[in-house]
């Protein structure tokens, strides 16, 4: 797998982000760069290396053309075809749509299900509060809420559209022991993705994230 050009390794890692399969990767890439630009088997290799934990994209020591080499390579490919940009994707926080944030729990009587959702265009957040099914004494309840220019930024400044790609779906186990079920989901231009985790508890990464979503969330859906 080491002789594998970098943007090719960048490339097949966003198509098993994207979801798809390693023989779906190995179709998008040659689609895009030629016939016999990755094999099938390469691509099945690098997502068993993705699907065990392991997302490194580093060289180990080798000869032969160095990394730089295949860095302009792709540089090169992107300026002769700009749609590469979008097959490609570029992980910029300008294309986050919007970021969610929500805690859950399933033995629980009222407002069960409680969740902020904060979009970038135009900017404003939305709070809501449900049960877990229909109770006359607890009717959803959803309400915009004013949200400047300064706190999107502020928010946006803690998004790490490439660290958060690599995360897990899941950590710990949410919801065992009648505990809280948290999640953080971001969408932007190219894809989306949720992060769910155990109440309470905080995410190796994006720890700055879970503190202030966690912080917004409460105090927005008290004021429901």
């Amino acid at each position: 797998m080491s002789e594998i050009p970098i943007h090719i390794r960048h490339w097949i890692l966003y198509e098993f982000q994207l979801g798809n399969n390693a023989s779906a990767a190995a179709r998008n890439i040659c689609a895009a760069l030629g016939e016999g630009a990755v094999a099938d088997r390469t691509c099945r290799d690098w997502f068993k290396r993705f699907r065990e934990g392991d997302m490194s994209l580093e060289d180990r020591p080798r000869s032969g053309r160095p990394i730089e080499s295949d860095i302009e390579r792709l540089k090169v490919l992107i300026e002769d075809n700009p749609r590469l940009t979008t097959l490609y994707g570029q992980l910029d926080t300008k294309n986050v749509r919007s970021i969610s944030s929500g805690l859950s729990f399933g033995m629980c009587h009222g407002y069960c299900q409680r969740s902020i959702n904060i979009t970038s265009n135009p900017i404003k957040l939305i709070a809501s509060k449900e049960p877990n099914f229909d109770q006359k004494l607890f009717p959803p309840v959803k309400q915009e809420f004013p949200f400047s220019t300064n706190q999107y930024e502020e928010l946006i400044s803690l998004v790490d559209l490439n660290t958060f790609t690599t995360l897990l779906d899941t950590y710990g186990c949410p919801g065992c022991a009648d505990g809280g079920i948290e999640w953080i989901q971001v969408d932007w231009t190219d894809g989306t993705k949720r992060v769910t985790f155990e109440s309470r508890r905080l995410v190796k990464g994006i720890e700055g994230l879970v503190v202030k979503l966690r912080e917004m969330r409460e105090e927005y859906v008290a004021q429901l």
